[in-house]
């Protein structure tokens, strides 16, 4: 929907991408060809300087040329923000990042309205060729919902079918001509396969209430697999604001939901190993809290989970050992690799002996973002060690003190 100024000031705009339609939506605000639409465009970003638009931005004297879009994001007043680079990617980018009182019409509903605005003006222009101009631009406007990978169907108010875009029309292998003018319920019933037919229902509630609605509707295909659709109900308003119809878009997103199953399977299972691990294996963020643990951490410590995670050890341990843990953490985020060490800490009153291995952990982005380590209690190892020292000395303080030679020889009679 576009967007309007609240009085009769322009409304100040950037736009994000220096391309021809940068340069052509610039000469029609220079030019006062909006009509009501009263732009103020102050910046334009793109990160080629060449480019077409950005040369007419600078002859014109915008006074703003950026390479980086988030520098628009400092300009005072800045209300509407119009993408024209037709990267989804960085539409995604500037629809997460962009300030909320700053509204963004990305490349599609810029090149909507750019189509609109030009039969607007053939129209006024050749009013003897109206009928002629129309039915150019529904054709220029079906060439666009043509290109769009998605099922795309409009229906009137009655949900007879008016139009649907060559991506609908190939996945069900008929014409426009064949499904024209038919019911909308006879298309939901074979289009997924069988279930509830949700269609029909959140069809009827966007047509009563005016609002966009979104439904996941999971089905087989004709071979029996699992498939999954995102499907978008958006009402068709006429310029009085009541409804004219609805545009219904689907999108088969089983890769997606079929990865983020796998995902969930893979966290199950990595997470029962961490429960039956018999070392203490714990993740700790980059402030050192404590954010998932296994039974053997429970136990080496002598505290429950809920009372572990979200703390720190200079609140689960003694000082000195709460030092010795935050040590080996502090190397790791440091140099990024694995860190070993043996250290005495006390636990529980007692003195007990941790063989421990720390390692970073990494995001997509190669930055640590938190840290896993492994901790052993090897304490009993330790006085085992100890006691068989103690032995060899003892015994080796009776060869030395004994009143006879000793010599000792391997198999084959060397001396050893």
């Amino acid at each position: 929907m576009w967007v309007t100024a609240d009085d009769d000031r322009p409304l100040i705009t950037a736009v994000v991408g220096g391309g021809p339609a940068c340069e052509a939506i610039l000469r029609m605000v220079e030019e006062d060809s909006l009509g009501s639409l009263r732009l103020s465009i102050v910046a334009v970003a793109d990160s080629n300087a060449d480019a077409p638009g950005v040369r007419y931005a600078r002859r014109t004297g915008v006074p703003l040329i950026t390479k980086d879009y988030r520098d628009l994001y400092t300009i005072p007043d800045l209300r509407l923000i119009i993408e024209l680079t037709g990267s989804d990617r960085l539409r995604d980018e500037l629809e997460s990042t962009r300030p909320r009182h700053i509204r963004l019409i990305d490349h599609f509903g810029a090149r909507l309205f750019w189509e609109l605005h030009q039969a607007k003006e053939k129209i006024m222009e050749q009013g003897n060729l109206l009928r002629q101009q129309v039915e150019t631009e529904r054709q220029r406007i079906a060439r666009i919902l043509d290109s769009i990978p998605y099922d795309i169907l409009v229906v009137d108010t009655e949900l007879a079918v008016q139009h649907a875009n060559a991506t609908f029309l190939k996945h069900r292998a008929v014409c426009l001509e064949e499904v024209r003018g038919r019911p909308y319920f006879d298309l939901c019933d074979g289009i997924q396969g069988e279930g509830e037919p949700v269609q029909v229902s959140s069809a009827n509630e966007v047509l009563n209430a005016k609002a966009a609605r979104s439904v996941l509707r999971k089905c087989f295909d004709a071979n029996g697999e699992t498939r999954y659709f995102a499907i978008d109900f958006v009402p068709l308003l006429n310029a009085d604001g009541s409804v004219g119809g609805m545009i219904e878009m689907t999108r088969d997103i089983s890769h997606r939901i079929l990865l983020e199953e796998d995902l969930k399977a893979a966290e199950v299972q990595l997470q029962r190993f961490m429960e039956l691990a018999p070392l203490a294996t714990y993740v700790k963020d980059r402030q050192g809290q404590y954010i998932e643990v296994n039974r053997a951490t429970c136990t080496l410590l002598g505290r429950e989970k809920n009372e572990i995670i979200g703390k720190r050890d200079e609140e689960l341990l003694p000082s000195a050992a709460a030092k010795v843990m935050r040590t080996g953490d502090q190397d790791v985020l440091q140099f990024q690799e694995r860190v070993s060490f043996d250290a005495e800490v006390l636990l529980g009153g007692k003195p007990v002996f941790l063989s421990t291995v720390k390692y970073p952990l990494f995001d997509a982005d190669s930055k640590v973002t938190a840290l896993a380590g492994l901790s052993k209690d090897i304490t009993a190892q330790r006085k085992t060690e100890a006691e068989l020292i103690r032995t060899r000395a003892y015994l080796q303080n009776i060869l030395d003190n004994a009143p006879m030679m000793v010599v000792t020889t391997d198999l084959d009679g060397r001396i050893v």
